[in-house]
């Protein structure tokens, strides 16, 4: 990993479903209230939800917006597909 360390499955789960998260509230998609609730579930305690701090909203993040771009990418070649 890029900062060296091993990180614990439940910060793993929360960045993965904060990212989902971001996504589906990005496109307009359903299922934001239970996403929330599975943010909260895996970070659970004080010490956890401290754990999920810069390194991670910033991969949350990169990995929203790469996800994001492509989508818009794959979109974008689709329609000029369509028009020809």
């Amino acid at each position: 990993m890029a900062d060296g360390n091993v990180l614990p499955r439940d910060i793993k789960e929360a960045e993965a479903e904060s990212v989902a998260y971001l996504c589906c509230a990005t496109l307009g998609l359903p299922g934001l209230e239970e996403s929330r609730g599975y943010i909260q579930g895996w970070l659970g305690s004080k010490e956890r939800s401290d754990e999920f701090g810069k390194k991670s909203a910033a991969r949350v993040f990169s990995a929203a917006n790469k996800i994001l771009k492509a989508g818009a990418e794959a979109a974008k070649a689709g329609a000029v597909c369509h028009e020809q």
